[in-house]
C-alpha cells in the first residue's frame, strides 16, 4: 500500500517476451562488449516461466554475462528453482524486500502477503550460493508500528545478519495517490500545508 510504482507507470503489467529481452541482451554484449546488466523490473520473477525462460535463453545462447537485480524481487515469487536457473544464467546480486520483521505489519498494514517463514527459506536458498551479494530493504515508521513491532523487525535483522551483505533501512513515506497515504490522511497524522506557496 505504500509502493507509488503503479502511478508511474500504471496498474497493467506489461511483459517483453523472453526472447525480446535476451535478444536485447545480447545486442548490447555483441557490439558494445557489455558482460554485465541490471534487471530494473519492479518484480521480475512475478511471472516464473518467464524468468526461467529468460534464463534458459542466456544459457542456450552461450552468453558470458552477470547480472543482478537492484531494483528488488518479491520474496514471495522467488522460489529455489527460479532462483538456480538465474544463478547458472549468471545471477551475481539480488535485493530482496522483506519490509518487516512483524508478520503483523507486513501483512496486515501493508498488504505485503509474505510470512516470516518465506523470508527466511528464500534468504536460505539464496545463501546456497557463496558468491551472491545479497542485499535486503526493511521500511520502519508505518502507521500502527510500535515498540514491539519494531523490536520484531530488529530480530529479524539479528537473524539474517550473517547470511546477507547488505541492508537498507528506510522511513516509511505516505505518497500521494498511495493508499498509505489515505490511511495518514484519515488517521490525522500528516501535516499538510495547503496554504498558498508566496
Amino acid at each position: 500500500n505504500f509502493c507509488s510504482m503503479f502511478l508511474v507507470h500504471g496498474k497493467k503489467w506489461r511483459a517483453r517476451s523472453a526472447q525480446n529481452v535476451v535478444d536485447e541482451i545480447e545486442y548490447v554484449y555483441s557490439q558494445y562488449n557489455r558482460t554485465h546488466f541490471s534487471f530494473m523490473d519492479d518484480n521480475m520473477t512475478l511471472s516464473k516461466n518467464r524468468v526461467i525462460d529468460i534464463a534458459k535463453e542466456i544459457i542456450r545462447r552461450k552468453l558470458k554475462i552477470k547480472f543482478d537485480t537492484p531494483n528488488g524481487i518479491a520474496i514471495n515469487t522467488l522460489d529455489e528453482e527460479s532462483i538456480d536457473m538465474l544463478v547458472q544464467a549468471g545471477l551475481e546480486g539480488v535485493c530482496i524486500a522483506p519490509e518487516s520483521g512483524s508478520d503483523y505489519i507486513r501483512n496486515s498494514v501493508i498488504n505485503k502477503r509474505t510470512t516470516s517463514e518465506q523470508i527466511y527459506k528464500t534468504i536460505n536458498n539464496l545463501r546456497k550460493y557463496n558468491h551472491l551479494f545479497i542485499r535486503t530493504f526493511f521500511i520502519i515508521g508505518f502507521p500502527e508500528e510500535t515498540h514491539q513491532t519494531l523490536s520484531d523487525t530488529y530480530d529479524m535483522v539479528k537473524n539474517i545478519a550473517k547470511q546477507i551483505d547488505s541492508l537498507s533501512l528506510f522511513y516509511a513515506v505516505p505518497f500521494p495517490g498511495t493508499q498509505l497515504y489515505n490511511i495518514c490522511k484519515k488517521q490525522k497524522i500528516l501535516n499538510i500545508d495547503t496554504g498558498n506557496a508566496k
